[in-house]
């Protein structure tokens, strides 16, 4: 083996090993975050290009804002007290809100003509890089259905209702409980779309994540 085959493999083995207590109790102390983001930055710098797509950048970021949201120490009694600080929480919306709107955004800039006249759903269950056992069925549905789905999934998911995500709301004033709710229907509007992408397709833990 090379030293380039060891040093990934030396990258494995230290990312599992960061994993396994998260995965096993559910709990991460903040240095174990940032070294697993560490490493994954230290990849997606020398893959360059072949490491340059969104969810890449997407993971970075996800996992470097995770690291404030972690105590130091998640077994003390400190640790369990532990309140994530707002500024992180807002910062969580806005990454939301990016990673949705410029989904649709980068959609209408292409010069395909699928998004402007609605038939990409079409095609998109035979085309997908791994379809799942849905989506046999889920391609021979009415074309009318699809050019629903399309707008719905385009105009209202990925650039109408993102921005809601950002809106204040709270406290026991009109005004508030009305951008609290909005921005709650945004939540629940975005989680049912990774759901439905979750079981009408396999596109990695890009989904996942978002």
């Amino acid at each position: 083996a090379t030293a380039v085959d060891r040093a990934l493999d030396g990258h494995a083995i230290a990312g599992m090993v960061l994993a396994c207590p998260l995965l096993l109790t559910g709990t991460a102390r903040a240095l174990q975050v940032l070294c697993s983001w560490a490493l994954y930055l230290s990849l997606c710098n020398v893959g360059q290009r072949w490491y340059g797509f969104g969810w890449e950048s997407m993971m970075l970021e996800t996992t470097f804002l995770t690291t404030f949201i972690c105590p130091l120490r998640p077994w003390s009694a400190a640790g369990a007290a532990f309140v994530p600080p707002v500024t992180c929480l807002w910062a969580f919306r806005w990454l939301l809100c990016r990673i949705m709107l410029g989904a649709g955004l980068i959609k209408l800039r292409s010069s395909d003509r699928c998004w402007r006249d609605l038939s990409a759903m079409d095609h998109h269950y035979l085309t997908q890089p791994i379809p799942n056992p849905l989506s046999r069925s889920l391609h021979r549905a009415p074309k009318a259905w699809h050019r629903i789905e399309t707008f719905v999934g385009l105009w209202i998911v990925e650039i109408a209702t993102p921005p809601l995500l950002l809106l204040p709301g709270g406290g026991a004033t009109g005004l508030g409980a009305v951008g609290a709710t909005l921005r709650h229907a945004s939540a629940l509007l975005q989680l049912a779309f990774q759901l439905i992408l979750i079981l009408s397709g396999n596109l990695s833990f890009l989904n996942w994540l978002t």
